[in-house]
């Protein structure tokens, strides 16, 4: 992804789907996170969206905290300039589902 060659790095991640569709969460929610990072590079911001939505959705059924904020956080920044007010609203959505879950926020705020 980083060389640019975005669909390389597609056929790669659709090769991990394939290979084991019921493949653990982190998986399947690391593949939606890097196709948003990928729609992303080809400035798609409705597409990078949609993946980190499907990305939250794995994230939040397996209660992956960490990378449940990061998808929150990446959502809203890919939505501030065009939607600044919802990306206020996921940004506070983050910081709520870390005290939710009893984490310290402050590290968070760096």
């Amino acid at each position: 992804m980083e060389q640019g060659n975005f669909s390389e790095c597609e056929s790669r991640l659709a090769a991990i789907e394939e290979t084991n569709p019921t493949t653990d969460f982190f998986v399947l929610g690391n593949i939606q996170l890097i196709r948003g990072l990928l729609a992303l590079k080809e400035a798609d911001k409705d597409l990078a969206v949609h993946h980190f939505s499907r990305s939250l959705t794995i994230f939040e059924t397996a209660d992956d905290l960490y990378h449940t904020a990061l998808v929150h956080y990446l959502i809203g920044k890919t939505l501030g300039e065009t939607q600044p007010e919802k990306m206020k609203h996921l940004i506070k959505r983050k910081f709520l589902t870390l005290g939710r879950k009893g984490a310290k926020t402050q590290r968070f705020l760096r």
